[in-house]
């Protein structure tokens, strides 16, 4: 059974005028609507006619074609007459098609509102789609773009690449329907996964302001790529928001993370750690499920130490060796550290997967935090280690009070400005006051009689 979902427009009630005329209600356009079809119906005794004539959806779904067991999913906009063409559309299907037809509002997708379009509808219609699509096989999922807003068509279309599941439009002139199959699409991983981070704590913190984001964007990103960041957000007021195209392309890789599984010697080998160690090995195991992480953090060895993968999180010590069992799962065979020598001694004489057997292997989880003690006794580098961390730590600290020193002055000297100003004014209205008191006098002195002036002491 395949379940084709469809986005609907107002084509149903074509001409413009039959809906929505000034002062007319939802019951009128459904009586207008429905005089439509009877009037087409009479034209186009035709079926095949008819539903090229009567709207863009039923002229799609008769060219896809509609088998009887499919069942068609109506996605409307949120309003009063995208509800009422496609409870009519319902209906027509249903007497046409003979199949089972659900209709669905989706919230917020509409085009009065561009910020609400955006940032909560598309969001909604993707949340959607998933729920109806939800444990089907992607091969029997079809997405019929060809009726409603065509500012959906875009968003829809990636949606539909990234999930595998087949497209399919027709023109209002054509009579034969587009399909846009399934097809693997590439990711630039070195960007997203510098971008990983940052969405992952803006999701978390689900607004915050640009300012903030800004600073997780890392340090060595090309300052001219990083409106690549722009298209992952929604800016409003100077606070931002992930973007609908975010949470959908990071949903899609979310999906693919993998398992990670321990073999016995990398289990022993975590399980004597402690201290920044332990908390290093934390971090690539907490990481390596995921394909952006392993696609950049990919160390390649040559000759026959490129037995397995090894991964080399940054500029630390600990390296890993580890290989991939399809799509859904990593076998860790090695957690091993370059100080001691553990790294060369395992790449003089390196071992293949057929070493590390997949039977063998016990399934990691990241512990919980809150769970674990303050582990006592660290080695010398370790502690080394720990005291470097922290050092970066306060340097960004105090990076961060200079900043906020910096802008303290800044308001200072403008409220040292604005006082100056205010100041000055005061003056300048004493001035006036001066003058006009004093024009007041002389006027007063002018009004008098001749006589009141010979005996007025002062004129003025």
């Amino acid at each position: 059974m395949r379940k084709i979902i469809c986005t609907t427009g107002t084509s149903i009630a074509a001409p413009v005028g039959l809906i929505n005329p000034a002062g007319s209600s939802p019951s009128e356009w459904t009586l207008r609507i429905q005089q439509r079809i009877s009037d087409t119906r009479k034209d186009c005794p035709d079926n095949k006619l008819f539903c090229e004539k009567i709207s863009a959806e039923m002229h799609s779904l008769m060219r896809l074609p509609v088998k009887a067991d499919d069942k068609i999913f109506l996605l409307h906009t949120d309003t009063a007459e995208g509800e009422t063409c496609t409870l009519e559309l319902k209906k027509l299907i249903e007497t046409e098609f003979t199949v089972e037809c659900v209709v669905c509002r989706i919230n917020k997708l509409q085009v009065r509102d561009a910020k609400a379009f955006r940032t909560e509808g598309i969001q909604n219609l993707f949340r959607e789609i998933d729920e109806i699509c939800g444990g089907v096989n992607p091969e029997d999922v079809v997405l019929n773009v060809t009726g409603g807003f065509k500012a959906v068509v875009p968003y829809i279309t990636l949606f539909g690449l990234l999930r595998n599941y087949c497209l399919v439009y027709i023109f209002e002139q054509s009579k034969e329907l587009l399909r846009l199959p399934p097809v693997p699409i590439t990711y630039d991983y070195e960007c997203l996964a510098q971008a990983r981070e940052a969405i992952s704590k803006l999701k978390s913190a689900g607004v915050m302001s640009r300012r903030d984001f800004e600073k997780l964007i890392p340090a060595g990103f090309d300052y001219r790529d990083r409106q690549w960041f722009d298209v992952l957000v929604e800016e409003d007021d100077g606070f931002i928001a992930p973007s609908a195209f975010a949470q959908l392309l990071f949903g899609e890789l979310d999906s693919h993370q993998s398992a990670v599984y321990l073999s016995p010697s990398a289990r022993a080998a975590y399980d004597r750690s402690c201290g920044d160690i332990r908390g290093q090995f934390n971090f690539m195991l907490s990481r390596v499920g995921d394909p952006l992480w392993r696609q950049q953090k990919f160390h390649a060895l040559s000759g026959s130490a490129a037995k397995l993968d090894c991964y080399k999180p940054g500029n630390t010590g600990e390296r890993m060796f580890a290989y991939s069992v399809g799509k859904s799962k990593i076998v860790v065979c090695e957690l091993v550290k370059h100080q001691n020598g553990e790294y060369e001694k395992f790449i003089k004489s390196p071992k293949s997967a057929s070493d590390y057997p997949e039977s063998s292997a016990s399934i990691w989880t990241e512990p919980d935090e809150s769970l674990q003690t303050v582990q006592l006794g660290l080695s010398y580098e370790d502690t080394i280690a720990g005291l470097d961390k922290q050092k970066e730590l306060n340097e960004l600290a105090r990076m961060e009070i200079d900043e906020l020193i910096a802008e303290k002055k800044k308001l200072e000297q403008k409220i040292a400005e604005s006082s100056k100003n205010i100041s000055s004014l005061q003056n300048s209205l004493n001035e006036k006051t001066v003058k006009l008191e004093q024009t007041q006098r002389e006027n007063n002195y002018l009004k008098l009689p001749w006589w009141k002036k010979y005996f007025t002491k002062s004129k003025y």
